[in-house]
């Protein structure tokens, strides 16, 4: 399974269902998972957003719908991603890694498609994604590592690869 798998089976199991996606709204409050698109990369720097900065309150909704549902299916769905994806070092280290670039790409791509851009800031600011990017693949890795299990410890994840 891909990491934006996983964001798109967090969204299914909420959307399939009034009840779960209400459990989702009750105890996610300020940002809601939200469908991936294809073609509109922005729609998952949100997703990504969304959980980098509530995944505590994800994994609980996770865990409040599979203890309020019947259906065994979700109970297992919904316990899988809360345990073994959302609640997983290389999950969280996915995340952390990805937001930080589809933030950088996001950025860029707003300012290059303004009516009044000039040749000149485009050039700089495709300079510093790309260093941004340099620094993903970098020694900025580790850093991204260390940030990965404060985050695990706050949110009561493991902490080992």
């Amino acid at each position: 399974m891909t990491f934006f798998g996983v964001l798109q089976r967090i969204y299914m199991i909420s959307a399939a269902s009034p009840a779960r996606w209400k459990i989702l709204e009750d105890t996610v409050l300020y940002i809601t998972a939200k469908p991936l698109s294809d073609t509109r990369w922005e729609c998952r720097l949100e997703s990504v957003k969304a959980l980098r900065y509530q995944m505590k309150e994800i994994r609980e909704a996770l865990f409040a719908v599979a203890d309020k549902s019947w259906d065994p299916m979700v109970k297992a769905e919904a316990e899988s991603l809360a345990y073994f994806e959302v609640g997983n070092f290389e999950f969280i280290l996915a995340m952390i890694i990805w937001y930080d670039i589809l933030f950088a790409v996001k950025t860029v791509s707003k300012s290059l498609q303004s009516a009044d851009m000039q040749l000149d800031v485009a050039i700089q600011q495709i300079k510093r994604t790309r260093h941004i990017l340099n620094k993903v693949l970098g020694h900025w890795f580790s850093f991204c590592c260390d940030y990965c299990k404060r985050n695990c410890k706050r949110n009561g994840c493991g902490t080992s690869i």
